[in-house]
């Protein structure tokens, strides 16, 4: 009897992609770190009001703000250099994503 060398797993998310390039903000930390002591970027904009489930936006181009700036080649986000206070921060599908008065 053979056996294929799949396996079957869980399914993709829509954030998963969005998830990864979060990470990749600060790559030495781990989700919980950030979460435990927020580091200031969240996803932002018209991406964090379809996290929010506000509106009938895509979710992709990603928008990911940072209190700092960050340069990235990636096609698939933009970053923005902007101060989000942590009050105004809520956790969607373990993203940080302001309130909708901070949008």
């Amino acid at each position: 009897m053979r056996r294929c060398g799949c396996r079957a797993g869980t399914q993709s998310r829509e954030t998963d992609a969005l998830a990864a390039i979060w990470k990749l903000t600060d790559p030495a930390r781990f989700t919980w770190e950030r979460q435990a002591e927020w580091d200031g970027v969240a996803v932002g904009g018209t991406t964090a009001a379809s996290l929010q489930g506000i509106g009938d936006f895509f979710a992709s181009p990603y928008r990911i703000y940072a209190p700092r700036r960050i340069n990235s080649r990636l096609e698939a986000a933009t970053f923005a250099a902007r101060a989000i206070n942590a009050e105004d921060v809520s956790w969607e599908q373990g993203l940080p994503s302001p309130g909708q008065s901070a949008l």
